[in-house]
């Protein structure tokens, strides 16, 4: 069962990685394309990934403001 969650997660990244890939070459509209046209637990999975990484950077901001 570990096995089967471990091999999804890596593909999930996989996918992402060639997606990224294919935006750095031909453009960040190619890149939301291919995102909208994946299945829909891809979509997802990169909204929620957004999410998390627009937390990190307002946590990130905050914990600066609160520094200075």
């Amino acid at each position: 069962m570990f096995c089967f969650f471990f091999f999804f997660f890596w593909f999930i990244c996989f996918i992402f990685f060639v997606s990224f890939l294919c935006a750095l070459s031909k453009g960040a509209h190619f890149f939301i394309e291919v995102i909208s046209k994946s299945p829909l637990f891809l979509q997802t999975s990169y909204r929620t990934l957004c999410l998390y990484i627009k937390y990190y950077f307002a946590e990130l901001r905050a914990r600066r403001m609160a520094l200075q």
